[in-house]
């Protein structure tokens, strides 16, 4: 939300700034929306794994998880748990990212251009502190969501090697397929 309302901020158009001024205004209410929205999309793995617990084992081996009957639906599995999760979770939000940021360093850069040919004597001091906070906030926004999308980047290209050959994850490159899971996890750690 921070990228789209930084976005609406670079252009200049009456219903941008309209869009930008709602979002500002009701900021609790977007997020909450958000969340809303992501925990009822989430709430669907509730119907896809349960539980069995062995009573004649002990600590975590007491438990063994399975999928429902649904997860093991070949349509509700490929479809639904691979295609629209992967696409939803990982290689949509990626990509508008990278776009969104893309849009916005483009945007700076030529307004730095501007500002560098016009006469510096003729802008306001306040309105010149207000641009260059502006820029600052900018240029954090995209360092911290161009961390975010570098330790995505591998998570997106294992998602398109196992839509494409997850065979070959599986049987001739097991031991790197593991080594490339555990250095997502720990990369998204680290953005965080």
């Amino acid at each position: 939300m921070a990228t789209v309302e930084r976005l609406l901020r670079t252009f200049k158009s009456e219903k941008l700034t309209s869009i930008r001024r709602f979002l500002e205004q009701h900021r609790p209410l977007v997020c909450f929306s958000c969340i809303l929205l992501a925990l009822s999309y989430k709430l669907c793995t509730y119907f896809e794994i349960h539980y069995i617990e062995h009573a004649n084992c002990t600590n975590w081996t007491k438990y063994e998880i399975l999928p429902t009957k649904l997860a093991e639906n070949y349509f509700y599995n490929f479809y639904w748990m691979f295609v629209t999760r992967n696409l939803v979770d990982r290689i949509i939000p990626f990509f508008v990212l990278v776009l969104m940021n893309f849009l916005i360093i483009r945007t700076l850069k030529r307004e730095y251009k501007r500002y560098s040919i016009v006469d510096q004597r003729l802008i306001c001091a306040s309105d010149q502190n207000n641009k260059k906070n502006l820029r600052e906030a900018t240029r954090v926004l995209i360092a911290v969501v161009s961390l975010y999308l570098i330790s995505q980047s591998l998570q997106v290209v294992i998602t398109f090697w196992e839509a494409f050959n997850k065979q070959a994850l599986n049987e001739e490159y097991a031991e790197l397929y593991s080594y490339l899971n555990d250095a997502m996890s720990i990369m998204t750690l680290v953005a965080r």
